[in-house]
């Protein structure tokens, strides 16, 4: 990756598009299955992350809407 900007170098490793298509790329040319194993971990360890960070992200926002709803029904 040496015409793209340092910024960028930096994000790589952090984006699910890089493991996506080296798992394209690994399923395409049969080389095999450690770059399969590899990309899927990653892919997966992404997706876990994902999920607990929206729950997580839910829970505390539905959270703070259940108490503004009890401060409002308890005013007189």
């Amino acid at each position: 990756m040496e015409t793209v900007p340092k910024f960028f170098n930096i994000l790589y490793p952090f984006m699910p598009m890089t493991y996506s298509v080296g798992l394209f790329k690994d399923t395409i040319s049969g080389t095999g299955a450690m770059g399969i194993d590899k990309n899927s971990l990653v892919l997966m360890g992404i997706l876990i992350v994902i999920m607990l960070l929206t729950v997580s992200f839910t829970y505390f926002q539905n959270r703070g809407r259940a108490r503004s709803a009890a401060e409002i029904t308890d005013q007189p």
